[in-house]
């Protein structure tokens, strides 16, 4: 699986912060260097059951730039996920 479709695919970014917890630095590292290819798995990991995840998630969202800034309007705007909400 190539980097790319690792990040693009929401099951396996969010299973990758099951082992070890690095996903919090990697959400991070990916807004920081505004992976825009990661955005969708970002969005999805606003929904997690973990404050820190949505928290980072959110922040690299912020990073990426306008698309990011647009994935949390519309999730703030949409979304059934109350926590999701408030994070965006």
């Amino acid at each position: 699986m190539s980097t790319t479709s690792f990040f693009t695919s929401s099951n396996a970014f969010r299973n990758a912060s099951l082992q070890g917890g690095y996903f919090l630095l990697a959400a991070r590292a990916l807004g920081l260097v505004q992976a825009t290819f990661a955005a969708g798995a970002l969005t999805h990991s606003l929904t997690d059951a973990s404050w820190w995840v949505r928290h980072h998630s959110a922040y690299a969202l912020v990073d990426l730039g306008e698309q990011g800034r647009a994935a949390l309007r519309l999730v703030a705007a949409t979304s059934p996920d109350r926590y999701a909400r408030e994070m965006a």
